[in-house]
């Protein structure tokens, strides 16, 4: 286990932190100096500051285990207030005490590592804790992943046959692999079949945790459901968690010899330039925007390597600048050097439980993109913030909207390109064509922009600069000078 981690790099100087040998409480850098700590002596924290990141959490889950406790002592009013339904509210209060011992027990594996100052710094506003928190505590993903439900095999099967069919047939290296947001490590553990190594990431210590827990023992939980109950006993499920039958040794961990998983930031991967044949993003790629994951992925990925993109697009964040719809995304990559090489959608039953009458569907969006193996062509020259442009020719709109009583909306705003090809979701692009004189650079016309989007940085700046090369490769914008 983590026996690749050896090409980790720092994250402060770039540099390979080099010996991950297990177990041991941290590993510094031979260069900087700086430490990052290893969780239990074995879980890796490679984020730019572990210490804070360990604090947060900490006290996060010390609010969790408050917010639990008060939970029990409502149950225990609610059981005063109603004696008959005693069995099934005791047995809410016993599985919540259960479920609870995992946080406390990671809790005291983080305190080692912790001091006074840096646990008074703590500001829980920061991300990661500001979007997703129930993510830091779920048992959902534990439970479709290693408790062999049908519905949980269901939903696995369903993601892995055809994401290792078209691996197996586009991808010519299979070298590497990263597992963004690889949660209870099904979908990371499963890859160890195609790809010689295997980097999982996630910001959840207690996903990991699971994992690591399960490398040497089962893990008992339990489900505990309040709405779309058929039947009463279903209120509190048992489960146990285990790799069995995925491992036939669980007390050797040469069966994962290929794999690490570690704490990291998708936005800041710990790993050298152009090291990976592949990334795998599932239910990842709506959590943190476009325009700070795709660097990073265009970093990391080999020449020809493939990112993959399978889930919805339900954004867990609010800037309405970077919930791009699918059309969007594939211009932005086509814009980047990559190539759309696959895609489909894949309808598959979400977390489902057999206990409730609810569960919630996705049309899964499947994508596939190669990065180019030499840089794009340039059209009539390079685009830059100082070139200017202008239109190469009318251009043909079109909008479909609704008008009722309540006033006028439009539903859909298409771009016709001179090639025939529809640019869908295109209202911004719009208002940057009318911008755009004959006159003004990328430069001046992004300032003016500016006044009515919001555009936070260098690297939003580039994605609009990227749309504009798109418009000029498909033969809709000139370069005058």
């Amino acid at each position: 286990m983590n026996r690749f981690l050896n090409k980790a790099i720092c994250l402060h100087c770039k540099l390979p932190l080099q010996d991950f040998a297990w177990p041991r409480d941290s590993v510094a850098c031979s260069n900087c100096k700086q430490t990052y700590p290893l969780v239990g002596n074995k879980i890796p924290i490679l984020v730019e500051n572990p210490y804070k990141y360990l604090a947060q959490l900490y006290i996060h889950y010390e609010n969790y285990l408050k917010q639990q406790d008060g939970e029990i002592l409502k149950i225990a009013n609610a059981i005063s207030s109603n004696p008959s339904r005693m069995p099934v509210l005791s047995a809410f209060q016993e599985a919540i005490r259960k479920n609870c011992e995992s946080v406390r027990s990671l809790q005291l594996e983080i305190l080692p590592h912790l001091s006074v100052e840096v646990l008074a710094a703590v500001d829980l506003k920061e991300a990661p804790f500001n979007e997703g928190s129930s993510y830091l505590t779920t048992l959902s993903y534990l439970q479709r992943d290693w408790c062999r439900s049908h519905e949980g095999e269901s939903e696995l099967t369903a993601l892995e046959r055809p994401l290792f069919a078209k691996l197996k047939e586009l991808g010519a290296e299979r070298d590497s692999v990263l597992v963004l947001g690889a949660g209870a490590g099904r979908v990371a553990w499963d890859l160890r079949q195609l790809y010689d190594q295997v980097y999982a990431i996630d910001m959840s210590l207690i996903m990991a945790y699971y994992f690591y827990q399960l490398l040497n023992e089962d893990l008992e939980f339990f489900e505990l459901s309040a709405n779309n109950l058929r039947r009463s006993i279903d209120a509190v499920r048992r489960h146990t968690a285990s790799l069995q039958p995925h491992v036939s040794d669980k007390d050797s961990l040469s069966s994962c010899d290929n794999l690490s998983y570690f704490i990291g930031n998708a936005q800041n991967i710990p790993l050298p330039d152009h090291s990976l044949s592949a990334i795998i993003s599932i239910y990842f790629t709506d959590l943190i925007p476009l325009r700070t994951l795709l660097p990073e992925v265009k970093r990391t990925l080999k020449e020809g390597g493939l990112f993959v993109h399978m889930g919805p697009l339900e954004y867990h964040f609010t800037d309405l600048n970077d919930s791009l719809a699918a059309d969007e995304i594939k211009t932005v990559f086509a814009a980047n050097n990559f190539s759309i090489v696959y895609e489909t959608d894949i309808p598959v039953m979400h977390l489902r439980s057999a206990a409730s009458m609810a569960a919630r569907f996705f049309d899964n969006w499947f994508f596939i993109a190669r990065q180019g193996t030499s840089p794009a062509a340039p059209t009539q020259s390079t685009i830059n913030f100082d070139s200017v442009l202008k239109l190469a020719g009318p251009l043909r709109f079109e909008k479909l909207g609704l008008i009722s009583l309540e006033g006028e909306e439009v539903l859909e705003t298409k771009l016709v390109l001179p090639s025939g090809e529809k640019y869908d979701g295109a209202s911004s692009v719009l208002d940057i064509l009318r911008i755009i004189d004959g006159r003004r650079n990328a430069r001046e016309v992004i300032e003016i922009l500016a006044q009515d989007y919001e555009i936070p940085d260098d690297s939003a700046r580039e994605t609009i600069l990227s749309t504009l090369s798109m418009l000029i490769d498909k033969g809709g914008l000139e370069i005058t000078h």
